[in-house]
């Protein structure tokens, strides 16, 4: 939250310097589907907020170049992001304990990925990547850690974060606890949720 507030707070989106996808994650949060044909399938995110909008409507503009809408929009999507960014750093500490790093290493190693740029960018503006962020670490602790009920489970969820994960799910296969059929069903799943929800 702390290394991420300014880059919310002072976000303008009108002023984007450089950033133009988080129009279209807008304008989905909205119900309005009619945006880049990337974007349109990375709606996890934009409907948690178009459900989690009504709970923060409460809150007054802070900025006066802002509508309250906007303001709205941006904090709802600032909660969530916050939560993912948190979570996944949360994992990553697990993650490297895992790798048999000592604890101040492991900890280190969660403040670098929570005070990078990208995460603070991720986390402060209307975007996406928070949720790739931690499907990236999910994948990774379910591999080292031989979770292949969980990843099972999960991957036809992740497989929506963002497309760019879908090669990632091929990497469990690498290791023989993941070459069987529960496994390769479930990446059957992901790739059939992903096709149908483009189809859509």
């Amino acid at each position: 939250y702390s290394t991420s507030y300014q880059q919310f707070r002072h976000f303008n989106i009108d002023q984007n310097r450089g950033f133009t996808d988080q129009k279209s994650y807008i304008m989905m949060s909205k119900g309005q589907y009619d945006v880049s044909r990337t974007h349109k399938y990375r709606f996890l995110i934009p409907k948690t907020v178009s459900y989690l909008r009504p709970i923060v409507k409460f809150i007054s503009p802070a900025q006066e170049f802002e509508s309250q809408e906007i303001q709205i929009t941006k904090i709802s999507f600032f909660i969530i992001n916050c939560l993912l960014s948190t979570s996944t750093a949360f994992i990553l500490f697990y993650y490297l304990i895992a790798l048999r790093l000592d604890l101040l290493s492991s900890f280190i190693g969660s403040i670098v990925f929570i005070t990078s740029r990208l995460t603070i960018i991720n986390t402060g503006i209307p975007m996406v990547d928070s949720a790739q962020n931690l499907s990236l670490i999910l994948v990774a602790f379910c591999i080292l850690k031989n979770k292949l009920n969980t990843l099972s489970f999960l991957s036809p969820i992740l497989i929506l974060t963002k497309e760019t994960i879908s090669p990632i799910l091929f990497l469990p296969l690498a290791k023989k606890n993941f070459r069987n059929s529960k496994y390769i069903i479930a990446l059957l799943l992901s790739f059939f949720s992903f096709f149908f929800v483009r189809g859509i």
